[in-house]
């Protein structure tokens, strides 16, 4: 599935409802070596904390992301907080649908 590393034509992926626990720390990998994708749609994979905390590790490292669908997805807001403070190119992020309380909403704030 993530053999789209080297890649240097695909700049839209649409892996909704697609990626399970064991994928997410592979698409981590995925995010932080690939150089054209600029449009990712995570939609209903139910990535949870620990899969956020990978995906926010990856954004602080990808340059290309620039919109970012992640609804319904039981979402932690503090990992992707961290790394949006470091991603300068990610300028649409959908958390739609994650039920993100008050605390998460300070994070991202």
């Amino acid at each position: 599935m993530f053999n789209l590393i080297h890649n240097q034509k695909v700049t839209k992926l649409d892996l909704s409802d697609q990626i399970g626990p064991k994928e997410n720390q592979r698409l981590s990998e995925f995010l932080k070596k690939n150089q054209t994708l600029t449009k990712l749609d995570l939609s209903g994979n139910q990535i949870g904390t620990q899969g956020a905390q990978y995906l926010g590790e990856a954004l602080k490292q990808n340059q290309t992301l620039s919109g970012l669908n992640l609804p319904h997805n039981k979402i932690g807001a503090k990992y992707l907080s961290q790394a949006l403070k470091k991603n300068q190119t990610l300028f649409n992020l959908d958390l739609s649908g994650n039920q993100i309380g008050e605390e998460a909403t300070r994070y991202l704030s």
